[in-house]
């Protein structure tokens, strides 16, 4: 591979007594002839190269640098675009004035639309990978839309994030119900207010070291345990108007949780049942009032009633 500078110093552009030889008016023709295009291709090259070894024989020391140049290029089977350029530069650098910047103006249009070809490619590619990378995103929100049912977050996760004291937003999915989760687990290793509320219901009190990763955990196991508890806990909240709004644990009397868990228990849903009507249930209608007319009527009509009762009684 040669060098991207040509190392000899001695002059190798043809003299005009070269120019006037036969192999010098013929090397010229052949340089001209093959690099008007702007580049010099392989083939070009070694159809040179085949001339060269040709002239050998002249006393031209363009003949030689050319040659031994091309020799070296095609020692490994290819030629670099840094190797060819030079290879052009020094193909120039043997022709006289005019012919040299003939072929090194073509050489500079043939590179600078090289360039261009290369810059609108390197467009059209990003344009296609944007229009792929758009696609893909489109599919992506399809299938989410197709599949919405399956990724609106679960009744477990919004009732862990609600005793969190978190607040999931409207149109959330599954997946950020799980980096909510997550961001408010780890977010502070304090115990929430809503936690401490649940603790004080069960009369639990936690030791100094415990966090809110921690009574994440029980809460869930504690759960777990006995389905009644969560029950005792809501009907609890419903008796003191908590939808989640409260954060004041002193609202929850210490320890009150076993007597509604017993109660749930014991009534066996019926106590359940009339917790939720009764929460629900319609007030009943005021009963109609007697005007004052009737009123009247009545009274007159009980005190005739005693008078006729006394009467008969001082008779008899």
């Amino acid at each position: 591979m040669p060098p991207t500078e040509a190392p000899t110093t001695r002059r190798v552009t043809l003299t005009k007594a070269q120019l006037s030889s036969e192999a010098g008016q013929r090397l010229v023709a052949l340089c001209i002839e093959l690099g008007l295009d702007g580049e010099f291709s392989d083939d070009d090259l070694r159809v040179l190269h085949a001339m060269l070894s040709g002239l050998s024989g002249q006393d031209i020391p363009a003949v030689g640098h050319l040659k031994s140049l091309l020799e070296d290029a095609f020692m490994d089977g290819m030629i670099s675009d840094s190797e060819r350029t030079m290879i052009q530069k020094q193909i120039e650098r043997v022709l006289p004035a005019a012919e040299r910047a003939r072929l090194a103006m073509a050489r500079s249009s043939y590179q600078e639309k090289q360039r261009e070809k290369a810059e609108a490619e390197a467009r059209a590619e990003e344009a296609e990978n944007d229009r792929v990378s758009e696609e893909r995103r489109e599919q992506r929100r399809k299938e989410r839309e197709s599949c919405a049912d399956f990724n609106v977050p679960t009744e477990a996760q919004l009732r862990f994030i609600h005793e969190l004291g978190g607040t999931l937003p409207a149109g959330a999915s599954k997946r950020d119900a799980s980096i909510l989760i997550d961001q408010i687990l780890h977010s502070s290793s304090s115990i929430t207010p809503r936690q401490r509320m649940v603790l004080r219901f069960w009369g639990k009190t936690p030791p100094a070291d415990v966090g809110k990763p921690e009574v994440s955990q029980w809460m869930s196991d504690w759960y777990e345990e006995d389905e009644d508890r969560r029950l005792a806990w809501e009907l609890f909240k419903e008796s003191i108007g908590d939808t989640g709004n409260l954060r004041d644990p002193e609202q929850v009397p210490f320890g009150i949780g076993p007597a509604w868990l017993a109660k749930v228990k014991a009534n066996d849903g019926e106590f359940v049942a009339h917790q939720t009507i009764f929460a629900r249930a319609p007030k009943p209608a005021p009963e109609p009032k007697l005007s004052g007319a009737t009123m009247a009527l009545l009274i007159g009509g009980v005190i005739m009633i005693f008078v006729a009762i006394m009467a008969g009684l001082l008779r008899s």
